[in-house]
């Protein structure tokens, strides 16, 4: 939120606590609607009201949702590793609206009003905010400072993403507050793709332990799915696929059907850890060679239990490599959005620029831009992109005078886990990497 809008909501703010009117027509209407509740709910705008569980309630919530809190903390860590920023904490709430489990920003936790374990952020309580707005409007939601209804929370940004069930009713919510200064709107996407794999992640488990329920048809919910998804038996031969998956491998169905998992994946050891050790997979790189090409893959797993813990089996979840790619583009806000269209000029001078950039941006060859500061370098460069043969690749942005010297090989080549000290957890791609197809 810039300076100029926030002091427009603010005096907006001021004007519907004072009145109860609407001032201007900066709102979203999500927000203005909420606006209207709370003063409905007789809210004070200058507090909030504490809604929080007892210990023995709260325990009980938490068995209920347990597997959906053992599921959710994978990508919840995977979130924290994507966000780069100690000064976001990440919630978990039930559908009721009850945070069940909070990472991240110790020093936020206890400054924000009532963000803690067994509290409630329904509207009601908390007044305008992401979660309460979610609950209400099904939809992931964006609240930054002067938007929330409490003035409590006018330094903050709140955002939140359904977790939908297999009936399509919320289950859960993923949220991620922070000050609203040291966050952006990428953030959102964020915690809207991890409640999309938290999702995918719950849709594949209900599949592979409702097999033997003649009444559940796990084909038409595995079928539903956007990623590839394999299962198989104790024994490592595939019982349940969907088409995604054919289509991935590039495998006719009728041969995909009662295959072994090790033929499929040779020289791999998935299936011994799945099936003999019970451990997970998590985006592990794979390549495959089918009908003389290399498929590039990011592979997911993890074994099928029973109730007793006995491992009835496991499931592969398959995602293109481009995907990932294109999605790690837009978290970075990697895009490029102007074409020459967008380049405003009637001078000889850039009229002869734009020709010959033209005829360039259709080429493999390497381009050097040079010009001052503000000259419009990059508008060029999206230009170019835009109009050449990758223009739906990533249109990664270094800015080469800002990485110390001693950093930029592991910013550029990307490095592993434990490269160097500080190194972070899982390592890091390089930007090459990230810049590949584009």
């Amino acid at each position: 939120m810039v300076k100029k809008q926030y002091r427009l909501i603010f005096q907006a703010w001021e004007a519907f606590i004072r009145d109860g009117i609407f001032q201007g027509d900066d709102l979203e209407a999500p927000i203005a609607r909420s606006w209207q509740r709370c003063r409905e709910y007789a809210l004070n705008p200058h507090a909030v009201i504490s809604h929080q569980l007892t210990l023995a309630e709260l325990y009980r919530r938490k068995e209920q949702s347990n597997r959906l809190n053992d599921l959710a903390s994978v990508f919840i860590h995977d979130l924290c590793s994507m966000l780069h920023d100690p000064k976001l904490t990440i919630a978990l709430l039930d559908r009721d609206g009850y945070i069940l489990k909070l990472v991240g920003d110790e020093e936020l936790q206890k400054q924000a009003p009532f963000l803690q374990v067994g509290e409630n952020w329904r509207e009601k309580y908390k007044g305008t905010n992401a979660i309460g707005l979610v609950l209400l409007e099904r939809s992931a939601m964006l609240v930054q400072a002067t938007e929330h209804y409490s003035s409590l929370y006018h330094k903050m940004a709140s955002f939140a993403a359904p977790v939908f069930d297999l009936n399509g009713d919320i289950l859960a919510v993923l949220a991620i507050f922070g000050y609203y200064r040291h966050t952006n709107n990428h953030t959102l996407g964020m915690a809207i793709t991890a409640a999309r794999a938290i999702e995918s992640r719950l849709r594949c488990e209900y599949a592979c332990r409702g097999k033997d329920d003649p009444s559940y048809n796990a084909s038409a919910i595995i079928e539903s799915m956007d990623e590839g998804i394999i299962s198989f038996d104790t024994e490592g031969r595939i019982t349940h696929f969907n088409s995604v998956a054919s289509k991935m491998l590039q495998i006719p169905p009728d041969s995909l059907a009662g295959s072994r998992l090790d033929e499929l994946m040779q020289n791999s050891d998935m299936a011994e850890m799945l099936l003999r050790k019970g451990k997970k997979i998590y985006d592990q790189e794979f390549l495959v060679e089918s009908r003389g090409k290399r498929l590039h893959f990011l592979v997911g797993g993890r074994a099928i239990k029973n109730n007793q813990g006995d491992i009835l089996g496991g499931v592969l979840t398959l995602r293109g490599i481009h995907h990932v790619r294109n999605l790690v583009t837009r978290m970075l806000g990697a895009l490029a959005r102007y074409t020459f269209e967008d380049i405003i000029g009637s001078s000889p001078a850039i009229k002869d620029t734009i020709k010959l950039a033209k005829r360039v941006a259709g080429s493999s060859v390497t381009i050097l831009l040079q010009g001052e500061s503000g000259t419009g370098k990059e508008l060029f460069a999206q230009a170019m992109h835009n109009a050449g043969p990758c223009p739906k690749g990533p249109f990664v942005v270094i800015n080469c005078g800002a990485i110390p010297k001693e950093l930029m090989e592991s910013e550029l080549f990307g490095f592993e886990e434990g490269a160097f000290t500080g190194a972070r957890r899982g390592g890091q791609p390089g930007k090459f990497e990230l810049a590949s197809g584009g």
